[in-house]
């Protein structure tokens, strides 16, 4: 199952994929983001879950756990980037990925 398989598969609803997009925003958001994230020691930035639980709302944490307990990453949930329609279309990539090994390698 790939991950937006899976992605599809927990946000069906328009409320849950409400939720989905609730949590993504304080990724979006530059001030936010500073808040619930802290700098990778090999670079780059991580979510910090206990942050991130701290300024979300019960049930968005509820909704979070259940995403993270079916195999989501929760960096990858919120740093991928994703177009979440509100209706029952696919949620998809909302833009391309290289996700070859030549881009992966640093020169």
């Amino acid at each position: 199952m790939t991950y937006l398989d899976l992605i599809n598969s927990l946000c069906l609803t328009p409320a849950s994929r409400m939720k989905l997009i609730s949590i993504r925003n304080h990724w979006t958001d530059s001030y936010k983001r500073k808040m619930v994230s802290v700098i990778h020691p090999l670079g780059g930035r991580v979510v910090d879950q206990v942050a991130l639980e701290a300024h979300l709302h019960g049930y968005l944490v509820t909704f979070m756990h259940s995403l993270i307990a079916a195999g989501v990453h929760l960096d990858a949930l919120l740093m991928v980037p994703l177009t979440v329609p509100l209706n029952r279309q696919p949620i998809t990539y909302s833009r391309v990925l290289d996700l070859s090994s030549e881009s992966a390698q640093v020169v």
